[in-house]
């Protein structure tokens, strides 16, 4: 996460990627003007860019990202039971979809006490920057993961400063993420939300009607009235803002996102709106159904020819 930027004035005019023939890795190139990072990939000089309207327009519908994302992972522990055999599974998909995603790091926090081999293994051989943690969550009355989502936060106000900073989201390992979400969560400055699909009983939730950058109409039937009525998969913020305000901290209610967020000061009316100006869903609550492995059993009692040791 942390970089020496160069000084390069020229790049105080430049508001977005460009590419250049320079190595094959990104590397900072410093901040424009407004304090934004700026990074380059290898593919041509930057005079082929200027000339070429792929390159143009590849730019301009893919990479104007503005700032780094840190994301935030809660695994529940796999128990040696049936009811989490997809563990493997889900996290594989969802690494698939990070590969996608520039410029991030992930915070994955496994609900134990200590880290697992299995989720090891997948993040060292993901490639992807990544910080791995473990804290085990207490039984508590409305939330299954606080104490692992707090840890996040405590390690973000210990390690991210103004350097650094970017814009916090937390994740689901069998939610489903469109790759526009990280693209427009970018723009964050405060705080930002979207709808979500297939949550709160209904095809999907949240700022349904937007105008000037803000929300206007909130489409939720599950109470209503909170301060703001927000899925977790449905909002981003600045890590700044997370910094400013280093006692807010999720609790165990069951409008904690909404809690959350106003302890950092965020109404309805100052909450940003995104997902294409509240238009367009581009995250899903999806679930991964429980596995039934009623068989497993009776194949375990043919013995080892029938049972190499194969990680599932």
């Amino acid at each position: 996460m942390r970089y020496a930027p160069q000084k390069l004035n020229f790049l105080k005019k430049i508001p977005f990627w460009f590419f250049t023939s320079q190595g094959n890795s990104p590397r900072s190139l410093g901040r424009s003007s407004d304090g934004r990072r700026l990074f380059c990939c290898c593919g041509v000089t930057i005079n082929d860019y200027l000339k070429n309207l792929f390159f143009r327009n590849l730019l301009h519908s893919l990479f104007i990202f503005h700032f780094y994302l840190i994301l935030v992972l809660s695994v529940r522990q796999s128990l040696p039971t049936y009811s989490r055999l997809t563990q493997k599974a889900d996290l594989t998909r969802l690494i698939q979809t990070l590969m996608h995603v520039p410029r991030f790091h992930w915070i994955l926090i496994e609900d134990s006490l200590q880290k697992t081999a299995l989720v090891t293994k997948l993040l060292q051989k993901s490639g992807l920057t990544f910080t791995h943690l473990n804290k085990k969550n207490t039984a508590l009355k409305y939330t299954k993961d606080l104490q692992t989502r707090n840890t996040a936060l405590n390690w973000i106000r210990d390690n991210v400063n103004n350097e650094t900073d970017g814009v916090l989201y937390f994740m689901d390992d069998d939610n489903t993420y469109g790759l526009k979400l990280f693209q427009e969560m970018r723009k964050t400055k405060l705080a930002s939300a979207w709808p979500v699909g297939l949550v709160g009983g209904l095809k999907y939730e949240g700022p349904v009607l937007c105008k000037n950058g803000r929300v206007v109409t909130w489409r939720v039937v599950w109470a209503p009235k909170r301060t703001i009525p927000i899925d977790m998969a449905g909002f981003a913020v600045s890590t700044a803002l997370v910094r400013q305000f280093p006692k807010v901290v999720f609790v165990d209610k069951r409008e904690l996102e909404s809690l959350f967020l106003e302890g950092l000061g965020i109404t309805r009316d100052t909450i940003e709106a995104q997902g294409n100006n509240c238009t367009e869903v581009n995250v899903w609550h999806t679930q991964t159904v429980k596995t039934k492995a009623d068989l497993e059993k009776i194949a375990t009692e043919k013995g080892t020819e029938l049972n190499p040791l194969i990680e599932v």
